[in-house]
């Protein structure tokens, strides 16, 4: 068990680079879906507020 770790860091470190990449884009993508999705629902919420001013 505790060989296993001793001889692990290396391969640890290249994934730790990569995992943090993919980690940091894939938090950008989720950011992005979120800003869409906050635009595409004040967008809704105002196209209703328009659409009850337009029925009243």
């Amino acid at each position: 068990m505790h060989d296993e770790h001793k001889a692990e860091p290396r391969r640890d470190n290249r994934l730790s680079v990569s995992e943090k990449e993919a980690f940091n884009n894939y938090h950008k993508i989720k950011r992005n879906q979120g800003l869409r999705e906050e635009l595409s629902n004040r967008s809704s919420a105002g196209s209703d507020r328009h659409d009850k001013t337009w029925v009243s």
